[in-house]
């Protein structure tokens, strides 16, 4: 009998795939497999802890080897943006075209207009533990290059090189070597190799991802004798993962280092709260956030929208009469008011080109509770 080893997907297409390249080796079994039904956390601002955590998470909780992933795309244009956020840039929803209309966004607005601006690529980082080790692994695809061009790991690291990894700020599992010059460097030092896994760290340390040597000089990887913390060498964490001799030494968090940084050319600072649960207090200390309807003595209605009056906003008790024909909404949740009696005929809902969810709802006229039908297991009756 093969031994059983989990991904930690409930992509049952990324685990088919697996599945194929491990069939002669382990039994690859699925979140969905083992019952794993609850959504695990990925709270890290790295791919690498994020897939460490997942991985954690089901060896701790269900007891078996496994390993997961978390995969980034990464544009220089926008400083390796949006990376760990990739899943969710433009939107806690999680949607990619979403997703991407906010990416496009991002580079016009910094004037990357032509191909030859947009470089990117995808990042991968597996987290894998087995038989009680516990290894990292990283894979890079560049732009405009297919599953036959993108390199794949050497079977012995450092008998070949990839030179467009090389000096590229990230440690390569497979141009760590002396041969490959240590990555050009990414790998933090002329003592390591991958072999040693960070001087016996479980997680990370010099060798892969964080340079956390205080000395500068590797000794703690020569002599495997050093924690690779900040509280292993008597320093504390930091935001942003750096390590400081006091928290009042840490880098000052700026509004660009926030996910509220992400919002801020389309929404106000209250809406981006309230919308998406990001704390916006940096960015409003700044001066950063857009002008809110209480800047410009107006009121801001429940939608978001401005109004003098509470009176004036929008709602069911005081909706818009709609008209034959397109009837507009400016990103807002909109009522709209219409009389079907003794007459026939459709409504069409799009939000073609803007990137978001739209659920059409139908109140009766006492906007008591929505309406809908006795074979919907929704409130609403239509969803694009």
């Amino acid at each position: 009998m093969k031994p059983v080893i989990v991904f930690a997907t409930a992509n049952e297409n990324k685990t088919a795939e697996v599945r194929e390249l491990l069939k002669d080796l382990y039994e690859v079994k699925s979140l969905v497999d083992i019952g794993c039904t609850e959504d695990i956390p990925e709270t890290s601002n790295t791919l690498e802890g994020n897939a460490k955590q997942k991985a954690d998470y089901v060896k701790e909780k269900y007891g078996f080897d496994c390993f997961a992933d978390d995969t980034g795309l990464e544009v220089e244009a926008l400083n390796g943006a949006p990376g760990v956020f990739t899943a969710r840039y433009g939107g806690p929803e999680k949607d990619a075209q979403q997703n991407m209309n906010y990416l496009m966004n991002e580079l016009e607005k910094i004037g990357a207009l032509e191909t030859s601006e947009r470089g990117a690529r995808f990042r991968t980082a597996i987290h894998l533990i087995i038989n009680e080790q516990e290894v990292g692994l990283d894979g890079i695809c560049n732009g405009q290059e297919t599953s036959e061009t993108c390199p794949v790991d050497c079977e012995e690291p450092g008998t070949d090189c990839f030179e467009t990894w090389i000096g590229d700020g990230y440690c390569d599992s497979s141009n760590n070597s002396e041969q490959c010059q240590w990555d050009g460097g990414d790998c933090c030092g002329s003592t390591c190799t991958n072999a040693s896994y960070d001087c016996n760290s479980t997680s990370t340390g010099p060798c892969v991802n964080e340079c956390l040597d205080p000395s500068a000089n590797d000794e703690c990887c020569a002599d495997n004798t050093c924690p690779f913390t900040c509280e292993g060498n008597g320093l504390v964490t930091c935001w942003d993962s750096s390590c400081a001799e006091n928290q009042d030494d840490c880098p000052e968090v700026t509004c660009s280092d926030t996910e509220c940084s992400f919002y801020l050319s389309s929404y106000t600072c209250p809406q981006i709260e309230a919308n998406y649960g990001y704390d916006c207090s940096v960015c409003e200390e700044e001066g950063a956030c857009p002008i809110t309807c209480e800047d410009e003595g107006l009121i801001t209605c429940f939608s978001g929208e401005c109004a003098v009056q509470e009176s004036e906003c929008n709602g069911c008790e005081n909706p818009v009469e709609a008209i034959e024909g397109i009837n507009y909404s400016e990103g807002y949740d909109e009522f709209y008011h219409f009389d079907t009696e003794g007459v026939g005929g459709f409504i069409t809902l799009s939000t073609a080109g803007a990137g978001i969810d739209t659920k059409l709802y139908l109140y009766p006229a006492d906007c008591h509770i929505a309406t809908t039908f006795d074979d919907f297991d929704s409130e609403y009756i239509a969803y694009n």
